[in-house]
């Protein structure tokens, strides 16, 4: 019995279904906020393979059922691979283990693998929601110039920001985390 029915696809936890060389999420047509299981492809890119070490892409969602799925912005390799938890910190040990897993078959099957160095970025809602319990929305409100009421918006998936306003929350919080990173107590 299948973990999950994706688009009418049954896909198993830490399925392995072999595509033609397509964006792997698209190659199933998953839609992001239905991804209910961890799972990975294969497309065939890796003969072009340069380099054992690279940095990969993995955004962090918000599903529409609170839960948080990763995956890697990376068409260049042979793999994709995707994780889910119902939490970030799952969802990040879940694209880990699957890496994990794929490492193991590459090796295996005698194939090159790159040694993945992965970069995690945040939609602005799910990096809301994630924090939530340090920043509130009063305070990011007043650290942004953003409304509060907007913000809430945001999380709740009501309204999605412009490119200018995610930039102005991000501007602002790198800011804010240069300044806190000069803190000294005496």
């Amino acid at each position: 019995m299948p973990d999950v029915i994706l688009n009418g696809t049954e896909v198993n936890t830490m399925c392995i279904t072999v595509q033609s060389p397509v964006n792997h999420l698209q190659s199933h047509g998953i839609l992001r906020q239905k991804c209910q299981k961890v799972h990975w492809t294969t497309s065939g890119k890796v003969q072009g393979l340069k380099s054992k070490h690279m940095k990969v892409i993995v955004i962090i969602e918000q599903n529409t059922d609170g839960k948080y799925f990763a995956f890697m912005d990376n068409d260049s390799l042979e793999f994709g691979i995707t994780g889910f938890g119902n939490t970030v910190e799952e969802a990040k040990s879940d694209i880990l283990l699957a890496y994990g897993e794929i490492k193991e078959l590459f090796k295996a099957e005698g194939k090159p693998i790159p040694e993945l160095e992965f970069e995690y970025k945040f939609d602005v809602a799910s990096f809301l929601e994630h924090y939530s319990k340090v920043l509130s929305l009063a305070g990011l409100g007043r650290l942004t110039g953003v409304a509060q009421g907007q913000l809430s918006h945001y999380v709740t998936g009501r309204r999605k920001p412009s490119h200018k306003t995610v930039e102005k929350i991000e501007k602002s919080l790198h800011n804010f985390a240069a300044e806190i990173s000069q803190v000294q107590f005496v």
